[in-house]
């Protein structure tokens, strides 16, 4: 095959490979316009406006999950080629399971979430520390990590938050707990277990109260008192 041939079989190549991947996305849009048009909640929550909820008196939110492809009829038989299949990740019976639990569980995964914050921000803001974080060790008194550790600790209400979502229920499909994460520390940074802002969890650490080496020789200076 001489070097014209070539070059036109790859620019064809090129440009099959450019349509394919022009109707892949058109695709995608039009798969994310239909998901987007209606609200699927998982099993045990209902619908309340344009979010879910839990069911029962203590309600709390749930996450939105992706709906399954519209059925054919009342009878649930699915329409065209390709049958409704449920998403991975739908909450069935069968997926999630409950367990009772006392306070002893609810300290106990408090304080893994808590230590799982505290090596996270230390490794990290302290491999990578910059100026402010400097700053702050030196505002602080402390070092690197015994700040980071501090910082970890004032998260402990949202550990506890995190605790009651997974220690009452777990559910077997992926990226489950790291849902419940989002839940807890989703605001402050937080999209992966052990992950989130710290420094955000509560008012910053206490400033150090230093004393000079002049005050304390003023200090040992003062006159005795008494005969």
């Amino acid at each position: 095959m001489n070097k014209s041939v070539q070059e036109t079989v790859l620019a064809v190549n090129i440009g099959a490979a450019r349509v394919i991947q022009t109707v892949l996305f058109a695709l995608g849009c039009f798969a994310m316009i239909d998901a987007h048009a209606q609200i699927c909640c998982p099993a045990g929550c209902v619908q309340s406006g344009n979010a879910c909820i839990t069911t029962g008196a203590n309600q709390r939110s749930c996450n939105i999950i992706s709906c399954a492809p519209s059925s054919g009829g009342p009878t649930g038989v699915p329409t065209g080629p390709h049958p409704a299949v449920s998403p991975p990740h739908a909450q069935g019976p069968s997926q999630c399971s409950s367990s009772a639990t006392t306070q002893a569980d609810l300290s106990a995964a408090t304080s893994r979430c808590v230590g799982s914050l505290s090596s996270n921000a230390k490794f990290v803001g302290c491999l990578f520390e910059d100026d402010a974080g400097k700053a702050e060790d030196k505002r602080t008194g402390l070092t690197c990590v015994n700040r980071q550790a501090a910082l970890a600790a004032q998260c402990r209400a949202r550990c506890a938050k995190f605790a009651e979502l997974t220690t009452n229920r777990f559910c077997k499909f992926d990226g489950w707990t790291d849902q419940q994460w989002q839940n807890a520390f989703g605001d402050i940074g937080g999209q992966v277990v052990g992950s989130a802002h710290v420094e955000a969890c509560g008012p910053k650490l206490k400033t150090a109260v230093r004393v000079s080496s002049a005050g304390i020789k003023q200090k040992n200076n003062f006159p005795k008192l008494g005969p």
